[in-house]
């Protein structure tokens, strides 16, 4: 693909601020299909679940769920790295529980979804054999009584293709 167009800067419309609303998971085996308007590295138009199953909605304390995509290239390849870090609050055995599930179920990987506070939602890991892995998941309880107790979620899908904006309803 050449380049088939430039970008400019539409003074009306920039409410582009940062933050992350939410994060999507689905169990990668749980995704039976995604539409794409053209191809896949289009607008994803559609998900269709495998039977019964759903994506897993995850919301995060204010100001600390992000969304990064580092994409550099070598020898006309890229090798993209996409990560999203987020701090729960509060960490107890039910969120113990989420993080076990979390590691079993990263041998296999997950789709994701990434809704910004600006309502942009961005799919990533929807390709074969480049799915999303909790990295890690560091708790603490703080040493001071202000301190939060909390757990950090750390995320990352390495993969070739850039995340694309997601367009459908989410199936939750």
């Amino acid at each position: 693909m050449s380049l088939s167009s430039g970008l400019t800067i539409d003074c009306s419309s920039q409410k582009c601020s940062g933050g992350v609303a939410k994060l999507y998971l689905a169990n990668k085996d749980d995704v039976d299909s995604i539409t794409y308007t053209t191809d896949d590295n289009s607008t994803a138009t559609a998900i269709t679940m495998v039977a019964a199953a759903v994506f897993y909605e995850f919301e995060f304390a204010d100001f600390t769920a992000v969304f990064n995509e580092d994409a550099p290239a070598e020898n006309c390849n890229y090798a993209i790295t996409q990560t999203f870090d987020g701090i729960f609050p509060c960490h107890k055995q039910s969120v113990r529980d989420i993080i076990q599930q979390l590691q079993d179920g990263s041998c296999c990987g997950f789709v994701g979804i990434v809704e910004t506070l600006s309502g942009v939602k961005w799919l990533w890991g929807d390709l074969d054999k480049r799915r999303i892995k909790l990295l890690n998941s560091p708790t603490t309880t703080g040493a001071a009584i202000a301190d939060q107790n909390q757990v950090t979620f750390n995320f990352q899908c390495q993969t070739t293709k850039l995340a694309v904006e997601y367009s459908g309803a989410v199936p939750v």
